[in-house]
């Protein structure tokens, strides 16, 4: 099992009041399968039914997803299960 390390720092805030990046990385689409278990038509079926992270444009061919993201999503589906 991997530790989960929120991608939000919750004791440091802006000056607008949230909470600020405190470390992210992107995952690209090999990586996100492989973490997630998914097909890529799976993949992209979660992300337009089932609430899964959207990708992020790097450029005209390339799409990435924030890690904190997707271990978010993994750790929500987990939280339900649970319950």
């Amino acid at each position: 099992m991997t530790d989960f390390t929120p991608a939000y720092d919750e004791t440091a805030s802006d000056t607008a009041g949230t909470s600020s990046l405190r470390h992210d990385r992107f995952m690209r689409l090999p990586e996100v399968l492989a973490k997630c278990g998914f097909s890529r038509t799976g993949l992209y079926d979660a992300m337009r039914l089932r609430g899964f992270p959207t990708s992020i444009h790097l450029g005209p061919r390339n799409v990435a997803w924030l890690e904190s993201e997707v271990l978010a999503w993994m750790q929500q589906c987990i939280a339900q299960r649970q319950a």
